[in-house]
């Protein structure tokens, strides 16, 4: 069962914190998701650090989160007792850029990747203009025949060919696959 916080305890003892500690209607929480849904990412970050800096519930509900403790391998007793180390719960594969749990144990097939970088021969494209971008989404959905994955010589409908356990240093921003 989650944990219950009781973010009120932490709060200030203003008028309106007092009225913050009931909890919000379905309306008012049906736009919170709305407005958390379309507001820029800078912003979001910025209010919830804003958030996490006033209210340690919220802190430490938020680290529970986004964060967990490294587990040392080592045989060697740390210097200093009761340090832990910290770090990102959530990872971006470096294989298929796809985020996952870190804290959760790793599943033999959990990742699906190509080994290299689709390719297309321009003399199959010989047609287009010079202008015009080959390597495109669309096209790869319209003329999968005319793109190739040099790790396994499968065509453009090839979804993967190799598998394995998510491995971190991906990037940590997902970028459009062209």
């Amino acid at each position: 069962m989650p944990e219950s916080i009781d973010l009120a305890a932490d709060a200030d003892s203003t008028p309106n914190s007092r009225r913050g500690s009931e909890p919000l209607t379905d309306a008012a929480l049906a736009q919170l998701n709305i407005a958390i849904d379309t507001v820029s990412e800078a912003r979001l970050r910025e209010i919830l650090t804003g958030v996490v800096d006033r209210v340690p519930a919220v802190a430490r509900a938020v680290f529970s989160e986004l964060v967990r403790t490294v587990a040392d391998d080592s045989d060697q007793e740390s210097d200093q007792e009761g340090v832990r180390e910290y770090a990102p719960r959530w990872e971006v594969c470096v294989n298929c850029d796809e985020e996952y749990d870190a804290s959760k144990e790793r599943d033999e097939g959990e990742c699906v990747y190509h080994a290299a970088q689709i390719e297309y021969d321009p003399r199959d494209f010989e047609e287009w203009h010079f202008y015009e971008p080959v390597d495109t989404p669309d096209n790869r959905s319209r003329y999968p025949g005319k793109f190739s994955w040099p790790c396994c010589g499968g065509d453009g409908t090839v979804e993967w060919c190799e598998e394995g356990v998510h491995e971190p240093g991906g990037m940590s921003k997902k970028q459009p696959r062209h």
